[in-house]
Order: structure tokens, then C-alpha cells, then sequence
């Protein structure tokens, strides 16, 4: 919930988790790193690269996101 973060970085996580999530519900087969990369720049400007690979391997930890097959491809967990 967005109204319980007291952290400006949490609040970029869950910003950064959802678009990345969003961008994977609507392509099944997946998207590159940075294809996913290119489309939270959108939403954060000034996000690094690495910072954002950190957030991806995170959200792979946490069971939200697995790899495609192909390498540094990401697809919803089925």
C-alpha cells in the first residue's frame, strides 16, 4: 500500500514492481531487460541500469517474475 511508505526508495520500488509487472501481463512471452528497462524510465527518469537489474533479481527472489528462457529475458511465473 502506497499511503504505508515512509522510504522515497520503497516508494520507487513498488512504482518500479508494478510497471515492470504491468509490462509482463500484457506480453506473455516476455520481455528483455531492456525493453522493461526502457519502459520504467518512463515513470523514473533517473534510474540506473544496474539499479534497475538489482529491483529485477529481487523480484525474481520474491517469486514475482522467473527468466524466459532466453537470457536476460523475464515472463511471469506460471
Amino acid at each position: 500500500n502506497i499511503s504505508d511508505v515512509g522510504r522515497k526508495n520503497s516508494l520507487n520500488r513498488i512504482m518500479i514492481e508494478n510497471k515492470v509487472l504491468d509490462e509482463l501481463i500484457k506480453e506473455e512471452r516476455g520481455r528483455t531487460t531492456s525493453q522493461l528497462y526502457k519502459s520504467v524510465l518512463s515513470i523514473i527518469y533517473d534510474l540506473k541500469e544496474a539499479t534497475f537489474r538489482t529491483h529485477l533479481h529481487r523480484m525474481k527472489a520474491k517469486g514475482l517474475l522467473t527468466n524466459a528462457g532466453a537470457r536476460a529475458t523475464w515472463r511471469l511465473p506460471k
